[in-house]
């Protein structure tokens, strides 16, 4: 497999994408992006790489208890650091027709 800077350099854009660490790190990770993304939603991802269930159970736990009520404290994206420019103030999604991002029943 061959990417632009080599092996290495694609291994650390990857990592450099994942939520991992303490729970402080992860905090600050999440609150990170949202600073970026104006993100309000956050899905955790608590097993990697097959990882063992007993493990990723317990990165879940400790998510939910040392993270996930801290996260809870914050206000919403746009009380915390305003209307990005790009983004109408009410709903990010305004205007936006539903049949132009949800899959299609039909087949």
């Amino acid at each position: 497999m061959t990417a632009p800077g080599g092996y290495e350099a694609m291994t650390e854009f990857f990592l450099g994408l994942q939520v991992w660490g303490t729970p402080a790190q992860v905090y600050d990770r999440i609150v990170g992006i949202q600073d970026n993304t104006y993100a309000d939603a956050y899905m955790a991802v608590c097993s990697y790489a097959g990882m063992p269930d007993d493990e990723a159970e317990r990165n879940l736990h400790l998510f939910a208890r040392e993270v996930l009520p801290e996260l809870k404290k914050l206000p919403h994206p746009y009380e915390r650091l305003g209307t990005p420019d790009e983004a109408p103030a009410e709903d990010a999604l305004a205007g936006v027709s539903a049949s132009s991002w949800v899959p299609s029943s039909d087949g």
